[in-house]
């Protein structure tokens, strides 16, 4: 290449940049395929650079006195090149160079703009937050997050974090970032900033015995496992220990729980655990003389119902667990099958059939624990099933002799109302309802098998004392397992197998369902408590409990800095779905 005048640093062409715009242009080719402009700044500026009308792969640079590049622009083809940075006072270079063999005139464009004494801070325009999904990798972009400077461009506002996410995770191209790591507003506007929920997922059981999940309450999880026999345990989850809360040679299993208080049914007999003292009380009244036949019921705090055998059918026997005595519900013809608790209020169902189309009738019962009152719900000559009760509110299907739909009792006012009416099946879960929040299934479900048929959709629908909202995911037959005030847990099923493959989640705060699981076994969730849900999956050779905890918000918060002594604080929040 023939050496002339601004092929090289020694020989670069001097030129004058102000803030009125400066055009150069020339030409590059295989034997001259670079060139150099020397500027002078004598005040710290903003410059700006664009290099266009290529016909060629070439490249501008921005250079300090040394030759040393400081900022380029590298774009493909024959794309425009850019370059906009603050400086500070004092020689540098600007290089134009040729990148492939051909050939292309040029034309540079070079501006500054002095930056004043009186520099502002960065301004944040946005910061409406993000809503994610569990285990999503969510873009935090410009609309979410950005700031803006009057005098500075988005390559030199500099975002530093102060605290980090806690149950995410803040990458920058896939890196996962730290407290004092940095990014510009220009990463964010080039789609680089993720967020990554991770959640914490515990594995309560890891052993070579099955074990099964009962259920979530309040901070506590409980499992029947084995010591050689079948036994119960419990864990607490803000303490992470677990606790067997029987230790003998008969088969125990748990039936219930409510906080740390567990309810107990072995060899026909029911017994209540108190969490908080660990004693255990055997409940069991000998209804037929000399013979225990009691089977597991509901717990609510230290309150238990049970059904027990009377020579002739089952019975409803209820235990106060603040006064320590046992009172007997029924005494009649039919058989009494307990459904719900809450409080020292009891709801069971008499004479029920299986689900589907019904061939006998069945009525609802509500025992007031405030009044000693028993109150029959239902007078129809219909089945009724799955009855549940919260605070002052109870829940049941019943049958209005086309199919099942959902029915609401308010125990304060004595008002019944009919909450579905439509073509389908609607049947809510035992423990279908939380406070004033119902969830039920809505699809076909065949009388003899209780299955789903093949071809029919099975979702779940949501009503929160005011609106009713399909919460399952599309495209896929979701049973309903649980809910926590507005929180729901839900099982995908294949129809075809009628088997339980993944466990999804819907948070009634965000109102975003999410996808818990995703793997090859089958993932059958038990319970939810909040935000805290439990579900069983086999590691290949056995069932495992597992527990998944995570907030319904995370968040993180930065400084960002013009870099000429503006400087803006703020707080990024993260809705989790």
């Amino acid at each position: 290449m023939a050496v002339g005048l601004g092929n090289t640093l020694r020989t670069a062409r001097r030129i004058t940049v102000s803030e009125r715009s400066r055009v150069l242009r020339g030409l590059l080719n295989p034997q001259d395929k670079v060139e150099f402009y020397r500027i002078n700044l004598s005040n710290r500026s903003r410059l700006s650079l664009t290099l266009t009308q290529l016909r060629a792969n070439a490249d501008v640079a921005l250079l300090n006195r040394r030759g040393r590049a400081i900022s380029q622009s590298r774009r493909g083809r024959t794309q425009n090149e850019a370059i906009d940075t603050l400086v500070d006072s004092g020689i540098y270079y600007l290089r134009v160079s040729l990148r492939d063999r051909g050939s292309t005139r040029f034309k540079l464009t070079a501006s500054t703009q002095p930056i004043s004494a009186n520099n502002t801070a960065p301004d944040l325009v946005n910061n409406v937050g993000l809503r994610a999904s569990q285990r999503e990798t969510a873009l935090i972009t410009g609309n979410l997050l950005r700031v803006a400077d009057l005098q500075q461009p988005s390559t030199q506002l500099v975002y530093t974090l102060t605290t980090l996410p806690q149950s995410g995770q803040l990458q920058l191209n896939g890196t996962p970032l730290a407290v004092g790591s940095r990014f510009t507003q220009a990463d964010i506007e080039s789609d680089r900033l993720r967020y990554v929920n991770l959640g914490t997922t515990r594995q309560l059981t890891n052993n070579t015995t099955n074990d099964t999940a009962v259920g979530i309450s309040s901070s506590y999880v409980v499992w029947n496992g084995s010591d050689g026999d079948s036994e119960v345990f419990l864990y607490n989850i803000a303490t992470g220990q677990t606790t067997q809360v029987t230790n003998n040679t008969t088969s125990d299993s748990a039936a219930d729980i409510s906080d740390a208080n567990v309810l107990l049914s072995a060899n026909s007999r029911v017994s209540f655990y108190n969490g908080t003292t660990g004693t255990t009380t055997p409940l069991s009244s000998n209804l037929v003389p000399g013979v225990e036949l009691s089977f597991p019921g509901k717990i609510s705090g230290s309150n238990v119902a049970w059904n027990s055998f009377d020579q002739s059918d089952r019975e409803i026997m209820f235990y106060n667990g603040t006064t320590n005595t046992v009172t007997r519900l029924t005494n009649n013809a039919g058989t009494d099958n307990v459904y719900g608790i809450s409080g020292a209020n009891v709801v069971w169902i008499t004479d029920l059939d299986v689900l589907g189309q019904p061939t006998t009738i069945s009525e609802v019962f509500l025992y007031n624990g405030s009044t000693g009152q028993t109150t029959q719900l239902t007078n129809n000559n219909q089945p009724e099933l799955s009855a549940s009760v919260s605070g002052a509110n109870v829940i049941w299907s019943g049958y209005d002799g086309n199919d099942f739909e959902i029915f609401v009792y308010n125990i304060t006012t004595g008002v019944t109302t009919q909450l579905t009416n439509n073509t389908n099946q609607d049947i809510a879960p035992v423990g279908g309802i939380s406070g004033s929040n119902i969830v039920w299934n809505r699809g076909t479900i065949t009388a003899t098998s209780g299955s789903v048929a093949s071809n029919e959709r099975l979702d779940v629908f949501l009503y929160n004392g005011v609106t009713t909202t399909k919460i399952s995911p599309d495209n896929t037959n979701t049973i309903v397992l649980g809910i926590s005030g507005s929180n729901v847990i839900m099982n995908s099923l294949d129809v075809n197998t009628q088997q339980f493959r993944d466990v999804f989640f819907y948070n009634g705060t965000t109102g975003l369902t999410s996808q818990i699981t995703n793997d090859t076994t089958q993932d059958k969730a038990v319970g939810i408590a909040g935000t805290n849900l439990v579900w069983n999956r086999s590691d290949g050779n056995d069932n495992e409990v597992f527990l998944l905890t995570f907030t319904p918000t995370d968040q993180f918060s930065f400084s960002v800095t013009d870099g000429f002594n503006g400087l803006t604080n703020g707080t990024f929040n993260i809705a989790i779905g």
